[in-house]
């Protein structure tokens, strides 16, 4: 039996799903804890409380979605030079 296709559409679930659990670090400004925070979480979320000290952490909208367009943006980018790769290991 040979390897299982699978769809465009089933491919690019799996990106959105992998960019969407890719965590980036908050700061606390309050006690400098470095908290790992999902993107999903964080472009669900304007504030949250630190887990160190309980002090409020505002979450900065625009710079958080700048690191998000970045991660994003390099994930797909792999998984392009990967899908390629896959589809014709000799081209490397």
């Amino acid at each position: 039996m040979g390897p299982v296709s699978r769809s465009n559409n089933e491919r690019t679930k799996d990106l959105t799903e992998v960019i969407a659990s890719h965590e980036v670090e908050i700061v606390c400004t309050q006690c400098q804890a470095r908290i790992p925070k999902s993107i999903a979480f964080l472009k669900a979320t304007r504030e949250m409380r630190c887990p160190v000290c309980s002090a409020a952490v505002l979450l900065d909208v625009s710079s958080i979605q700048g690191e998000v367009r970045r991660v994003e943006k390099s994930l797909r980018a792999l998984h392009s030079q990967l899908s390629s790769t896959m589809r014709d290991p000799k081209s490397n």
